[in-house]
């Protein structure tokens, strides 16, 4: 029977991109930036799930969200995330994602370039009119009570 009696009812308002994208097929899509830009990505591990559906060659065994590009020029490009408190792990597929041996371009967990272990960076040779996937894996699941739940994904054109 339908609910009867006073209630509240509370909204929350999502940033652009939300949900967030988990599987390769819903992966949200990018432009690189020319060569010597920048571009940040917000990462929300919102959904607070347990699933793992992805893994790269360096590990990732929790939540994930992905993002796809297609090089439109030869090049290097430098991912990395920010250390805010989640353990990540940054890997780079090839065309086809979710294929059972996927063409992995590179993998990372837990970059030199910080101290934390938590960070991670990798630099993939990209091919004109490739399409990449980058995964933003986290180590391990994510629990609702987990504060902070979200990084920055940094693409670094060279």
């Amino acid at each position: 029977p339908p609910a009867k009696g006073s209630f509240d009812l509370k909204t929350q308002s999502f940033p652009a991109g939300f949900p967030p994208a988990e599987a390769c097929t819903e992966a949200t899509t990018f432009d690189l930036p020319t060569a010597g830009g920048t571009l940040d990505l917000p990462v929300a591990f919102a959904d607070y799930s347990t699933d793992s559906e992805l893994k790269g060659s360096c590990g990732g065994n929790g939540q994930e969200r992905v993002f796809t590009f297609t090089a439109a020029a030869n090049g290097n490009v430098a991912f990395s995330t920010a250390a805010a408190g989640v353990d990540t792990v940054v890997y780079v597929r090839e065309a086809a994602c979710e294929a059972t041996t996927p063409v992995e371009a590179g993998c990372n967990d837990d970059s030199d370039a910080t101290d934390d272990g938590l960070a991670s960076a990798v630099t993939v040779a990209v091919t004109a009119g490739t399409q990449y996937f980058v995964v933003v894996d986290s180590y391990s699941t994510i629990e609702a009570a987990d504060a902070p739940n979200g990084t920055t994904l940094t693409a670094a054109v060279q």
